[in-house]
């Protein structure tokens, strides 16, 4: 039974004493978006592009979560990027809250919202696979993996990852539970094996990892039409569970 709340994500917003004071909603969102008209109503646009919004719905501090957006939320899945790039590191607390997935143009955020617009998994829990790594060319990022001088931060990264999906796993009573992890990209998909799985995890518990396009746009080969027909098929051969209401 989902017990999230308006109290419960607002506590989300706030410094914890994990992490060096970690706020979690900087480094997570959910995948809900919308657009604001200029009385400052919400809408789902009839599509989604690359001129869209994409906000998450509310974005003042202390605001109270509207109950119709709180029912969507859910942890039946997780998506999951690489890492935040440089644009995390200044993300600031009640200003940026369930910014990450969220950002026009040219990241490409629209591919994603339209590819679950409709879907069972609007409205799952999204974050990074590293939170607390910055780094904006995934080439740098593979070789720092890579250093065994950066051991003691990369475990450091996936303990705090965990810790993410804990909290949110608690808001919905489903803690012991260990929902799938949908990767966006192949290296996303290959470090959440190599940290996530087997005997050379840095998690307490192995998670099923699925792998989906990247939404990137140094992805050409893709429209906003054709990567959610990639999303789908990829869901249809790997965990066609999740494409079924609740």
């Amino acid at each position: 039974m989902l017990s999230i709340t308006s109290h419960n994500l607002l506590q989300l917003t706030r410094p914890t004493p994990d992490f060096g004071g970690l706020v979690p909603s900087l480094y997570c969102s959910w995948a809900v978006w919308a657009e604001q008209d200029v009385s400052g109503n919400w809408y789902l646009p009839p599509d989604f592009d690359r001129a869209s919004a994409l906000e998450f719905p509310v974005h003042q501090p202390d605001a109270e979560f509207p109950r119709e957006l709180v029912q969507q939320l859910h942890t039946r899945a997780i998506f999951v990027g690489l890492a935040p790039g440089e644009s995390g590191l200044r993300r600031v607390a009640g200003v940026d809250d369930w910014l990450p997935f969220h950002a026009p143009g040219r990241s490409r955020d629209d591919r994603v919202a339209e590819a679950l617009r409709g879907t069972p998994l609007w409205g799952s829990f999204m974050t990074d696979l590293l939170p607390l790594i910055h780094r904006d060319k995934s080439l740098l990022l593979s070789g720092w993996l890579k250093d065994p001088r950066n051991t003691a931060e990369i475990t450091e990264n996936f303990a705090a990852w965990e810790w993410l999906v804990q909290q949110i796993g608690a808001l919905t009573n489903e803690s012991n539970r260990t929902p799938p992890i949908l990767c966006f990209g192949a290296q996303t998909y290959a470090y959440a094996q190599l940290f996530l799985t087997g005997n050379k995890r840095l998690t307490a518990r192995e998670y099923t990892v699925i792998k989906l396009d990247s939404y990137s746009p140094a992805n050409r080969k893709i429209n906003t039409v054709s990567y959610r027909d990639l999303v789908i098929q990829a869901l249809e051969m790997a965990a066609p569970e999740l494409l079924e209401e609740p």
